[in-house]
This record gives structure tokens, sequence and C-alpha cells, in this order.
């Protein structure tokens, strides 16, 4: 009789555990509708191309000296390219020896524009997510900010990784940093977007599956994208390129709905009172 009534109540607790993955889930998916996500990636990925461009171009032409591209000389290096598809990309990034500063000013007003785009989307996508109006001169700074925090909070667990590969323990550090990097970037950078209308401790839920599908993320695009680049370029030149480049953003736009529909579901679910609406 014992072990019959234990085998019910273990049946009971697995019914339980599955309606609850179910429903997280099913409240995902419909977030994810609500939001229009498929949209939103698209659009996110192709705001990023805009403003991806201007801003390698500015980097180019202030680092550059005598039409030589550090940028696409870097680029060139970190993926390993070598002939047409080294060409492509360098050339993709060319700063030509006799160009003036009013290059520079309107790929740098450019930049500032198409970057502001990108962080007003990234922004309402949060805030469609968590059923939060928009915000006046408040929201502009705070996602400015937010834009600044997540795009920093990538970069440093990038650099962090990279310099401890050739350490001892370097991965189990590395992973530590990269972790730790960009959990906090994911809690400061969807307060500001949601111009800080939501408790911290409502967000520290989503940011930690946030941080594992980015870091997953950036792991597979390291391993795919340069071989992606290489065989675009060799085939289509420039323009290949440019293909690769916004395959990478597809991934990036994913991974910025996707966290701002888990974040705003667990959120949601550990506290009810973190919607507004």
């Amino acid at each position: 009789m014992p072990s019959l009534w234990a085998t019910r109540c273990a049946t009971w607790v697995l019914r339980l555990e599955r309606h609850r993955a179910t429903s997280l889930l099913v409240r995902c998916v419909r977030t994810f509708q609500l939001i229009e996500g498929r949209d939103r990636v698209l659009m996110l990925a192709g705001q990023g191309f805009i403003a991806l461009v201007p801003l390698l171009v500015v980097i180019a032409s202030l680092t550059g000296a005598s039409g030589a591209d550090g940028v696409g000389e870097g680029l060139v290096e970190r993926w390993g390219l070598t002939g047409s598809a080294a060409a492509a990309v360098t050339s993709l990034f060319a700063y030509p020896p006799g160009a003036t500063g009013g290059v520079t000013l309107f790929s740098a007003g450019l930049l500032l524009f198409s970057l502001n785009g990108f962080a007003r989307s990234v922004e309402r996508t949060f805030q469609g997510a968590w059923g939060l109006r928009r915000t006046g001169f408040r929201g502009k700074v705070d996602r400015t900010a937010g834009l600044a925090v997540l795009l920093g909070a990538g970069f440093a667990a990038g650099w962090v990784g990279q310099r401890l590969d050739t350490v001892p323990a370097g991965l189990v550090l590395g992973l530590a940093a990269q972790a730790a990097a960009v959990v906090g970037g994911w809690v400061l950078g969807t307060s500001l977007m949601l111009s800080r209308r939501v408790p911290t401790r409502s967000l520290l839920g989503g940011a930690v599956p946030s941080t594992v599908l980015q870091l997953v993320v950036g792991w597979g695009t390291a391993l795919y994208v340069p071989e992606l680049v290489a065989r675009n370029a060799e085939r289509y030149g420039v323009v290949g390129v440019a293909l690769a480049l916004v395959t990478w953003l597809l991934a990036v736009a994913s991974v910025i709905v996707g966290a701002a529909v888990v974040g705003a579901v667990l959120g949601t679910s550990a506290h009810p009172a973190a919607r507004r609406s």
C-alpha cells in the first residue's frame, strides 16, 4: 500500500512539473507572437547592419593611416582569411588615402542616427515583452545607456575569452568571467531598456538563461562565421562578406528577442506585480 501511494505521488509530481514546463513554453510562444518576434528579429538584424558598417568605417577612418585599414586587417587576422576572401573583407572597410574629414563627419552622423534607431527598436522589444508603455526623454537617455551596457558586456565577454584561452585553467576562468560579465550586463541593460521600472530581483531570473543563450550562440558563430565569410567572399566578393555579416546579425537579433521574451516570462512568473499595463 505505501508503495502504491508513493507511485501515485511521484506521478502527480511529474505531471505538475510537466504542466509547469508546458505552461512556461506556451507563455514564451505567446509573448513572442504578441511582440511579433519574427519581424523584430529581421528588423533588428537590418538596423544592426546599417549601424555596424558605419561603425567599422568610422573606426577605420580614425585608426587608418595612408589608406591602411586597421579594421579590415584585424578581421582578416581574427578569422584567418587568405586570398580573395581577405581582399574582399579589407576592401569592404577600406579608407581611401585621399579621403577628407567630411567623409568621417558624414559617417559619424550616419552612425549616430542608425545607432539611435537600433536602440529604440531594442527598447520597444523589451517594453513590448514586459507590457510597458513608452517613456519620454528619460527613456531616450536610458535606452542609450542600456545599449551601451549590452554592447559593452558582449565585447567584454569576447575580450576575456580571447585573453584567457592561453593561460592554465583558462577555459574555466574564462567561462566564469564571461558569465559574470554577461549576467551583469543583461540585468543592468534590461533595467535601463525598461527605464528602471522593473525591480532588479525580477530581472535576475531572465538574466541567467539569456546569458546561456548568448554564450552558446557566441561560441557557435565564432566557429561558423569565419568559414561562412571565407566561402561567401570567394564566391561573391564584397557582397558575400555583407551576406555573412547579416547572417551573424540575425543570430544576434534572435538572442536579443529571445532574452526579452524569456526574461519577461520568468520575471513576471516569479513576481507578477512586475508587469504593468
